[in-house]
């Protein structure tokens, strides 16, 4: 799926342990990665109908909005340097 995407085109997605493989993944295919805090995303958090598809659908219409919540992306070698300690 991610190939399909054209270069550019924002990916949001939730905050969950080990994240730091998909921002790799998504910078390397030339995608802005946008790291949602799941706490923080009350249109999420506060769904009645909670499933993958309706988060997904709810993170691009408040990515395209530009209400997403975001947490900060450390850089590379911050990351490293956490993966040490």
């Amino acid at each position: 799926v991610i190939g399909d995407l054209p270069i550019g085109t924002p990916v949001a997605f939730e905050a969950a342990y080990g994240w730091g493989w998909l921002v790799e993944l998504l910078e390397d295919y030339g995608y802005p990665p946008h790291l949602v805090p799941p706490l923080q995303c009350n249109a999420i958090a506060s769904a009645r109908l909670k499933n993958d598809q309706v988060d997904a659908a709810t993170l691009g219409r408040l990515l395209r909005a530009a209400l997403l919540p975001e947490a900060w992306i450390a850089p590379m070698e911050v990351r490293q340097q956490r993966a040490l300690l």
